[in-house]
């Protein structure tokens, strides 16, 4: 799956303004780290190996600058990423971002990794997010 540098589409879109951290992308899932400021949501990447940093609340669709962007909580997002399955899952993989393919286990013993359905592709070029709770695996 690679990220495409065109604009989504769709219809019942749920898009929020929030403040993100200058390494945050577009593409990336975010969970909330802090309270509002003001009318913006606190939110930086998410870290499947960090029960802090969890859960999805969202995807940055756009980053009006720096520190600043929309997130999509909710709804169909198209022409973000290619070379969906159609109905298969996304989870949040390794590197902050969906993928269709299930992460795996941690390396450590005693490692936890959290994973979370995003939602399901609809086409090869679309998806529905709909982020569900995580499911702890321990390994």
């Amino acid at each position: 799956m690679r990220l495409q540098a065109s604009s989504n589409s769709g219809s019942a879109k749920q898009v929020l303004s929030a403040i993100c951290l200058a390494t945050d992308n577009v593409g990336d899932a975010v969970y909330i780290r802090g309270p509002r400021i003001g009318n913006y949501f606190q939110v930086t990447r998410i870290n499947i190996d960090d029960p802090a940093a969890i859960p999805t609340f969202g995807l940055i669709i756009q980053k009006t600058d720096t520190t600043h962007c929309l997130v999509q909580i909710r709804g169909l997002l198209g022409n973000l990423y290619t070379g969906l399955i159609p109905n298969e899952p996304l989870f949040v993989g390794t590197d902050g971002r969906p993928t269709q393919t299930l992460p795996p286990a941690p390396s450590s013993m005693i490692g936890r990794r959290c994973i979370q359905v995003l939602g399901h592709a609809v086409d090869t070029n679309m998806f529905y997010l709909d982020p569900r709770s995580p499911i702890i695996r321990v390994t």
